[in-house]
């Protein structure tokens, strides 16, 4: 097994690092104190567009083609992890841009799903 981060994966932790630099913990130990989501540090994510597998697992069904115009929220890909199906939505207004992930396709955490192109 290659445990050997790819450019990519690098380029995208320092993205994501640099963005979620004001969301410490302390950030997180409040919102998990008031049982509230970490909507603000979503939301300073969602315009990077990448969805990443959050967990590893299957990916079980694609729902959108490349092209496709999708709302934040709406749901792009069913993954199945420990016998559980989470879906992996849109995190912003836009057109799929990409599609890197296959029905049947196993997926690691932080690999690159689909990119969204956000709408301006």
């Amino acid at each position: 097994m290659d445990f050997a981060e790819s450019a990519e994966h690098r380029a995208l932790r320092a993205a994501a690092a640099e963005i979620a630099r004001d969301f410490g913990p302390r950030y997180y130990a409040e919102r998990a104190a008031e049982r509230r989501p970490c909507a603000e540090l979503w939301k300073e994510l969602a315009p990077a567009g990448s969805l990443v597998a959050p967990m590893p697992g299957l990916v079980r069904r694609v729902l959108v083609e490349v092209g496709a115009l999708v709302v934040a929220g709406q749901p792009l890909l069913i993954l199945e992890a420990m016998k559980m199906e989470q879906a992996v939505a849109a995190p912003a207004d836009g057109v799929v841009a990409e599609l890197r992930a296959k029905a049947g396709e196993q997926v690691s955490t932080g690999q690159v799903l689909a990119v969204v192109e956000p709408c301006r």
